[in-house]
């Protein structure tokens, strides 16, 4: 008996690891789908809203930062891509 309890827990360790795999690769490319979006905003002017305050200028980078997110280049600012509440040309 003790063997098939062994067998039930390591196939339900290996189904966890699989999970948590598939969840970080769906971050992954949710991520790059969001830095996609924010590249096509390069050299356009964008306002965007941040508990600091509007941050408004022309878009001259996209990066992913180590949180994940996605960062836009405003001027002198970084600013989430969430945050852009108006994009002009």
């Amino acid at each position: 008996m003790q063997d098939r309890e062994l067998i039930a827990q390591l196939t339900q360790l290996s189904s966890l690891e699989s999970l948590q795999k598939i969840e970080e690769l769906t971050a992954r490319g949710h991520s790059l789908s969001q830095l996609s979006q924010a590249a096509g905003l390069i050299g356009k002017v964008v306002t965007a809203t941040t508990a600091e305050g509007s941050v408004s200028g022309e878009v001259s980078a996209a990066m992913v930062g180590v949180d994940d997110q996605v960062y836009l280049a405003v001027g002198e600012e970084m600013v989430l891509l969430s945050d852009v509440a108006l994009v002009t040309a």
